[in-house]
């Protein structure tokens, strides 16, 4: 299955003394764009990545917004799958994640995942959506919870799967 670019938030290396980098709106980092508010890339000391050695939390200090896109085939059908955690914060009881397949205010979908019950057991999920690309570059967007402050949810394994190929395109000749 392959991954969006840097679906696994490997890049940029978080070091181990911190534990995580913050972005803010308006940074990139291989492959991703905050649109608002900040995120963390969170290393392995900080907490338990879903796959590999880093995942992102989607709320840095407040509530983030990110972007990445993925090339697409106009009219294939695709399954974005994405593993995905709650907040282990004590102060949290559950985290809502908002993911937007293609243009932001259509294509919504929401996850109430629950709190997870350690920084070391983040009781990761795996997730689905499945969507027909319209466009030859489908944009995904994900948002973190906009009611948790700095405790939002996690994110991890980023990828998309080809489901069903593009229908062929007929060629008539109707000069005939």
């Amino acid at each position: 299955m392959p991954y969006v670019r840097n679906g696994q938030f490997e890049r940029p290396t978080v070091s181990a003394g911190n534990g995580f980098s913050t972005f803010v709106a308006g940074q990139s980092f291989d492959g991703w764009k905050v649109l608002q508010g900040s995120v963390d890339i969170v290393g392995a000391s900080f907490w338990e990545p879903g796959d590999g050695a880093q995942s992102l939390d989607l709320n840095g200090t407040t509530r983030g917004i990110v972007r990445t896109k993925f090339e697409t085939q106009i009219g294939a059908t695709y399954e974005l799958k994405f593993l995905a955690a709650g907040s282990a914060s004590p102060l949290v009881t559950d985290s809502d994640l908002s993911v937007f397949v293609g243009k932001r205010a259509s294509g919504r979908n929401d996850f109430l995942l629950p709190g997870s019950p350690s920084n070391g057991d983040m009781d990761w999920q795996e997730k689905t959506i499945t969507f027909t690309a319209t466009r030859e570059k489908t944009k995904f967007f994900f948002s973190g919870d906009g009611d948790s402050g700095a405790n939002g949810p996690a994110l991890d394994a980023v990828r998309v799967e080809l489901v069903t190929p593009a229908p062929a395109s007929v060629a008539t000749d109707w000069s005939l």
